[in-house]
């Protein structure tokens, strides 16, 4: 059967003329510039159908083949720096309605100085775009030069993202915050000094400064991609404490395009909470049909017709919070739904076999699925997540300082857990038991109270350490906010990398990933136990 596409509404949301957008300097004329050119790609065809998982109906394609080979071209041109080979396929469209969505990936392009008029202009032209919260911060920090919010530029040294990162770790929050508005430190390149001292004006209550802030660090001209997606995932976090609920979907939409990022995996979860579904709802040609009525909509099939699904998933989320009423929001939501479960296969480059959904792009093995003695009590997905970091799942190996086994236990753990002794925790069974119930003594802690982030902390580093970054913590009910405030990389990364690794094992092992849903509804994660997360 064969589809055709819904006309776009007229407006600036719509179609615009190449003219009006004269201050990017588009081609009026194709002209054969180096890189990639549309001639290579298929002649004009009907707009036709993509099929989707069997059973479902298929996605429309509404662009013309010719116009669909021109965006892939721009796209590819401008990944690799070819702009004015992208300005010139932009000028061949027949049908606009991606021009903006492209121009907006130019300026967020680390190459290309983005100037304020473009930004202006852009602004002018499609200010409800998902990318507009990005591109206003953009703006605000090439026009901005005395501070956030409008604030008045403070005399005094500046500070370097370092000294950031170790002031804002030992709580000293408004030095790090006074320092990096000095001279405008805060629009230091790499984006690192406007993210601690966002997280400095957070933890003193001051949210629109470090809505603004974080803004800033998601745009940096040399950001790199996992701190754009923690900027943009706290710039979220601060836009729904303003009340700004719209913005803060629009900054989680851009947290979770780092799809195989930290903070762009939670992200990524709330968004999937966020557009709750019913979940006999299935999808039919008829919800497809409402998707590409609307405008975002049209957008988001030209986008996946062309292999943008991280593009197409962003105007699908920023389209369902536009919806007016339940039945479109519920179209809205099936079909975000089928993309996100599809894409990776159908419109982007393929996947690895067997590669996670939570984590797109990973796979984990698990070699042997081994188990304590007495069986599980703490959900196994963590316990092999720490596995496969600490020992990399061999039974018998030791480290220089005398851990051992498959959760690098140290002789005294046993002693004071199972009154076993060393050689024990070369056996498997006993090693995962002791591990297990050391696990959950660290859970019942007063200085942790089940706070699964300062329990990984204690495994990592010892219960002293951790203990004294407590004390030393700023009030804050931001569950998140502890992870950043640990003043060693090396372990917050290892935290990280425990987490994510649980997640992907929770899929492997069709478990439900309980301490994911916590983060990404803004909750606070506790140990998983094994009786909580089966889905049996």
């Amino acid at each position: 059967m064969r589809y055709v596409s819904h006309p776009l509404k007229h407006g600036m949301a719509g179609l615009f003329s190449v003219a009006s957008i004269a201050v990017f300097s588009l081609a009026t004329t194709f002209c054969q510039a180096s890189g990639v050119s549309a001639h290579s790609l298929p002649a004009d065809e009907v707009a036709m159908a993509a099929p989707m998982a069997q059973g479902q109906p298929a996605l429309l394609h509404p662009l013309s083949a010719s116009d669909a080979a021109r965006i892939r071209a721009a796209f590819a041109n401008q990944s690799t720096g070819n702009f004015d080979g992208a300005d010139a396929l932009l000028g061949q469209l027949k049908e606009n309605s991606l021009t903006g969505t492209v121009l907006a990936e130019r300026c967020i392009h680390a190459a290309y100085a983005c100037s304020t008029p473009m930004l202006e202009s852009w602004l002018a032209q499609y200010p409800d775009r998902p990318a507009a919260p990005m591109m206003r911060a953009m703006l605000a920090l090439r026009s901005n030069s005395d501070g956030p919010v409008g604030g008045h530029r403070i005399s005094g040294a500046a500070i370097s993202a370092t000294d950031a990162q170790t002031l804002y770790t030992q709580g000293q929050d408004r030095v790090v915050l006074d320092r990096a508005l000095a001279a405008s430190a805060f629009r230091e390149a790499s984006g690192r000094v406007a993210f601690y001292a966002g997280l400095s004006a957070w933890r003193l209550g001051e949210v629109q400064q470090s809505q603004q802030l974080f803004a800033w660090a998601a745009s940096a001209d040399k950001g790199a991609r996992d701190l754009r997606s923690a900027a943009s995932w706290w710039a979220s976090r601060a836009a729904e404490r303003a009340g700004n609920t719209k913005d803060a979907l629009r900054w989680l939409v851009q947290s979770a395009r780092c799809k195989d990022c930290f903070y762009g995996v939670i992200a990524r979860r709330a968004l999937s909470k966020n557009e709750s579904r019913n979940d006999a709802a299935v999808l039919t040609i008829a919800d497809v049909n409402v998707v590409a009525a609307r405008p975002a909509g049209h957008r988001a099939l030209a986008l996946l017709q062309v292999g943008r699904t991280d593009l197409a998933e962003a105007e699908l989320h920023d389209d369902w919070a536009d919806a007016d009423n339940t039945n479109e929001r519920q179209s809205i939501g099936l079909v975000a739904h089928a993309v996100e479960n599809a894409g990776g296969t159908l419109y982007a480059a393929a996947s690895r076999a067997g590669s996670s959904k939570l984590v797109p792009g990973h796979a984990l093995d698990l070699p042997q699925r081994f188990t304590p003695s007495g069986g599980f009590v703490v959900d196994p997905a963590l316990i092999y997540a720490i596995v496969s970091i600490e020992s990399r799942f061999q039974p018998t190996v030791t480290s220089k300082s005398g851990a051992i086994g498959l959760m690098q236990l140290m002789p005294c753990t046993a002693a004071n857990f199972a009154g076993g002794r060393p050689e024990d925790l070369n056996n498997p069974s006993v090693n995962l038991l002791i591990g297990q119930r050391y696990l959950m003594a660290l859970a019942r802690d007063r200085h942790i109270n089940n706070h699964l982030i300062r329990l990984l902390a204690s495994y990592a580093v010892g219960h002293t350490q951790v203990a004294h970054w407590k004390a030393s913590e700023q009030s804050t009910n931001e569950p998140l906010a502890f992870l950043e405030a640990i003043p060693k990389p090396t372990v917050r990364h290892w935290i990280e990398t425990v987490l994510l690794h649980s997640w992907m094992y929770s899929e492997k092992l069709n478990r439900r990933p309980a301490t994911l849903d916590s983060l990404a509804l803004g909750e606070k994660a506790k140990l998983p136990l094994e009786a909580e997360t089966s889905l049996q």
